[in-house]
């Protein structure tokens, strides 16, 4: 849901650019759910995509060697600085214009999509 927010109000890359454009041919993320995720290939674009497949590659091993948490970002911080040798005290800032769609705010329909997208993530 974030990701099409971010579509919507206006995403920060080129190639997102565009993207917004045709998103909002969709009326709201219901009608956007129903008549485009499958149908015209969006589940396949990058912001749709799980998180899990920047974590894991194609035989699902993990990529990486830590995983931060936001909710205990300041020690994770410390944590990397430490294994990096680094200084640095990075910003815990995520100002963002997303409307937050909610549950509430979804069709039987769409969240029955959105169950099945996610159901089929291994």
């Amino acid at each position: 849901m974030s990701a099409y927010d971010y579509l919507v109000l206006g995403a920060t890359s080129e190639a997102d650019r565009m993207a917004d454009s045709d998103i909002l041919n969709y009326s709201d993320m219901n009608h956007f759910l129903s008549a485009g995720f499958h149908q015209h290939g969006w589940g396949r674009w990058v912001h749709f995509g799980t998180q899990a497949s920047f974590l894991c590659d194609a035989e699902l091993k993990s990529m990486i060697d830590f995983v931060g948490r936001h909710e205990d970002f300041s020690n994770d911080c410390r944590i990397l600085a430490s294994r990096t040798g680094a200084d640095f005290v990075p910003r815990a800032a995520n100002k963002t214009a997303c409307k937050n769609i909610g549950l509430q705010d979804l069709s039987l329909e769409s969240l029955d999509i959105l169950t099945h997208v996610i159901s089929t993530i291994a």
